[in-house]
């Protein structure tokens, strides 16, 4: 009988073992270790098994009977400035109000900031806008005062500025300073996206921004958030004052697309037409509006074939067939030429039209070639009248009765909107000459030429003088 083959033996052994590892000398009986072996195994597997199914009942109970699980996150918001809060708007508006004893109701706000009310309106009122650009505005420089003009001036009167550092992308902020008070409120503005000429005009009621070419322009109403100029004034264009004190002249639409044949219309502060017009005759070749500047009463200046016209709506008149140096409400300073070629200034007179020549003045040529007329005082006595070429002092005090010309030394870059007329300005009573320097505006005597104090804003770019409301 043939014998079978020997299965492999597995052994497990809880005794001694023999000298090579292997079962103990004498041997085991053979079944019996290849039996407790499979049990083993049968049982090893069944822990495993009851394991996993353990494992997946605990994530099953934790997870929601089912449901992913999920991570937490945790977030910390940034921190928020409590606003007061106000009617949403596309525009932004920061009033700040320096107290001067004029409040009531005052208190703190979670920046620090003085909260009150000044003349029943809010002193800090913010509205933010909504808008998916917000311009690149540098940061509000503390407004100091030293040598308040009010001091000097018998009637109260507002400073109104506007500040922006050129940068097209930039946005702006007009400043309304009350002189007598110290009161100033803030009204940001987007940015201006022009680097050409730019008109500035204070109303009684409203702040007109109006970039000459075909970008927005923007309004600031007194006590209203600002707005995009809208009518007339939403198509680029100059705009100048007007002798009704909440209007100004714009320049039509006709005009403004053939660049000729120039018509202006009056207008609110919306830009909406109030019937009068300005239409000079066509054979004066009025360029568009590049010839066109203020006459300092309400009327347009035009710079036209044979000398300098005034523009009214009861029609057009001659000034003088040479220059233009400065204009007021009482008339001019004219610089004209006789047929030999000797040329002289003289104040003409608005009303009766009256020449008084000033022999002791001989103008600057940057003044005779009419790049930066002057101003004069509202009460006719003195002109400020700027030079900016190289060389000599950037502004003079004229005094038009004497002659006496007083330089004064402050520094004048040359870079503001429009004519001279946004970088000087008379307080109403003609005593006190602000003058647009730098980050500064100084106050200037108008008689002595003293500077008597300043006032710091930040980059200066317009500023205009009103009589307090």
């Amino acid at each position: 009988m043939t014998e079978p083959p020997i299965e492999p033996e597995v052994w497990i052994s809880d005794g001694p073992e023999g000298p090579d590892a292997g079962p103990p000398p004498g041997g085991a009986p053979r079944r019996p270790g290849r039996g407790w072996g499979r049990w083993i195994a049968i049982v090893a597997g069944f822990a495993v098994l009851l394991a996993l199914v353990s494992v997946q009942h605990y994530l099953g109970s934790t997870s929601g009977h089912g449901a992913e699980p999920t991570t937490a996150v945790s977030v910390t918001p940034p921190p928020t400035t409590s606003r007061p809060e106000t009617p949403p708007t596309d525009m932004t508006k920061t009033s700040t109000v320096a107290t001067s004893g004029h409040s009531d109701d005052q208190g703190t706000n979670s920046d620090g900031a003085t909260t009150g009310t000044l003349h029943g309106g809010p002193m800090i009122v913010t509205t933010v806008p909504d808008t998916t650009t917000t311009p690149q505005t540098a940061p509000a420089a503390p407004i100091t005062s030293t040598g308040s003009p009010a001091e000097l001036d018998t009637a109260p009167f507002d400073l109104v500025a506007l500040l922006w550092n050129g940068n097209l992308s930039s946005g702006a902020t007009i400043v309304d300073y009350r002189a007598d008070t110290g009161a100033t409120v803030r009204t940001e503005l987007p940015a201006l996206m022009s680097n050409g000429p730019m008109s500035f005009v204070v109303t009684a009621t409203a702040t007109i921004i109006r970039p000459w070419d075909g970008v927005p322009g923007y309004v600031v109403a007194d006590g209203a958030s600002m707005a995009i100029a809208g009518g007339l004034l939403e198509q680029g264009g100059p705009v100048f004052p007007s002798v009704q004190a909440d209007r100004v002249w714009a320049m039509s639409s006709p005009s403004m697309s053939t660049g000729t044949d120039v018509i202006l219309e009056l207008v609110d502060a919306q830009g909406h037409t109030t019937g009068a017009t300005i239409k000079p005759p066509p054979s004066l070749g009025i360029d568009g509006p590049w010839g066109l500047r203020p006459d300092g009463a309400g009327g347009v200046l035009a710079d036209a074939v044979g000398g300098v016209y005034e523009l009214r709506p009861d029609g057009t008149r001659l000034v003088t067939h040479g220059r233009v140096l400065a204009a007021g409400p009482t008339g001019y300073i004219v610089y004209e030429c006789s047929d030999a070629g000797e040329c002289t200034a003289a104040v003409l007179n608005r009303s009766t039209g009256k020449r008084a020549p000033l022999p002791r003045y001989t103008p600057p040529a940057s003044a005779v070639i009419g790049q930066f007329p002057g101003v004069i005082s509202p009460n006719g006595r003195y002109a400020a009248l700027l030079d900016l070429a190289p060389g000599g002092p950037p502004l003079s005090i004229l005094d038009l009765r004497t002659g006496k010309r007083t330089p004064i030394l402050l520094s004048i870059d040359g870079r503001f909107a429009g004519d001279a007329s946004a970088a000087v300005a008379f307080t109403p009573d003609s005593r006190v000459l602000a003058v647009m320097s730098g980050e500064y505006v100084r106050w200037v005597d108008s008689t002595t030429g003293n500077v008597l104090g300043e006032l710091h804003l930040g980059p200066l770019f317009a500023i205009s003088i009103r009589p307090a409301s």
